[in-house]
């Protein structure tokens, strides 16, 4: 066999390894996101978010929320990609705020756009908690933010998300069995090739 077709089945390999990995964390979490997810928002305090068990609905329309003054922000300080929001009680004292959750969104520019999203008290969008997390460097910064808080076990909402669609559920785990049927094929390509020597031998004897 050439060098060429050891490549190629090595590539096999790897590209369907990976994308079976990849496709099926990503139907798993779609398949979490979407349990018992109604089309639309159901509505509850920010207080009571942390009563409830987050596969119930993870759709959720969040009511008495208060956004906290200091925050996380990816990006640069003119323009941010992703910022992450402390969402407060808002019957906590000032000096001694209580963080409920905590809120990735998009909408939010600047340093003036969260201004702007901070006098919101109404925010509607994803609980996933347990499917999506702080990054390390987030969990640390509010920590020196808001201390007293463990930010590993403080909830997580997604601003504006929805439930995933049907049609992305079918993609993902159909890019899931395509990428384990390329993988599986590679590696029974590679056995092979690994033995064509001996059969060759085998071969000519018969012959």
């Amino acid at each position: 066999m050439s060098r060429k077709s050891h490549v190629l089945v090595i590539l096999g390999i790897v590209i369907g390894t990976c994308g079976f990995v990849f496709a099926a964390f990503v139907t798993y979490q779609n398949s979490r996101l979407a349990t018992n997810a109604t089309a639309t928002a159901e509505t509850i305090r920010l207080i009571d978010l942390g009563q409830r068990q987050p596969d119930a609905n993870r759709h959720l329309r969040l009511t008495e929320a208060k956004v906290g003054p200091k925050y996380f922000y990816e990006g640069t300080f003119a323009e941010y990609d992703c910022v992450v929001v402390p969402l407060l009680d808002p019957a906590s004292e000032k000096d001694k705020p209580k963080v409920l959750a905590v809120m990735f969104t998009h909408r939010v520019e600047n340093m003036f756009g969260y201004a702007a999203l901070s006098g919101h008290t109404v925010f509607e969008g994803m609980d996933e908690t347990g499917v999506n997390s702080l990054s390390t460097e987030a969990e640390q910064k509010l920590a020196e933010y808001y201390p007293g808080h463990d930010f590993s076990k403080i909830r997580v909402f997604e601003d504006q998300a929805t439930p995933p669609s049907a049609a992305g559920l079918i993609i993902s785990q159909s890019l899931m069995i395509a990428m384990l049927v390329i993988g599986v094929l590679s590696l029974i390509g590679w056995i092979f090739m690994a033995k064509w020597p001996e059969l060759q031998v085998h071969l000519g004897l018969a012959a």
